[in-house]
């Protein structure tokens, strides 16, 4: 007769296809490949992706330039500002926060000319790195690295993040 057959109960951690792997995609985006490609890739998944960004000469409190040639509008569609399904984990490596204040900066912006800020998934450190190699005053660990995002998010309601996933840290291969 046989055992009776069981049925594994589905839930959003179980494939609906053994041989597919559902996996967190990260989306880097080159300052030469410039925010077009970038708005291609988001049309094409609708798993999350996860933008690892650097805000690079991006201001802090006001609308103005960024490195590179980009722009507060290229940063945040870089990160995926009008793009529900993609989550930024910026790089908060600085000590001295400037780099969080860049993200909420670039947040508010996208909330005050696109009604979208950014979703935050996490923060990014490069603690361990700096232990293999010397960095100077961009050795936050991943603790300081959330605490100083949180907190630069936290100081306006539009930017403010309810939950803020756990920092990841960067090290040498």
């Amino acid at each position: 007769m046989g055992h009776p057959r069981r049925h594994r109960p589905q839930d959003h951690h179980t494939p609906r296809h053994p041989h597919r792997r559902h996996r967190r995609r990260t989306l880097l985006v080159h300052p030469r490949l410039g925010p077009r490609l970038d708005q291609g890739l988001h049309r094409r998944h609708h798993n999350p992706l996860y933008a690892a960004n650097s805000a690079d000469g991006c201001p802090s409190t006001t609308d103005g330039a960024c490195s590179n040639g980009w722009t507060l509008k290229d940063v945040h569609l870089a990160a995926g500002g009008n793009q529900p399904t993609v989550a930024v984990i910026p790089q908060i490596y600085r000590t001295d926060g400037i780099q969080a204040r860049q993200w909420a900066n670039i947040s508010h912006w996208g909330h005050t000319n696109t009604g979208d800020p950014l979703r935050f998934a996490a923060a990014m450190s490069q603690n361990t790195a700096c232990e293999q190699r010397t960095c100077n005053n961009t050795d936050n660990t991943p603790q300081q690295a959330w605490t100083q995002l949180k907190d630069s998010l936290d100081t306006r309601a539009h930017t403010r993040v309810a939950t803020l996933g756990p920092a990841t840290d960067m090290r040498w291969p």
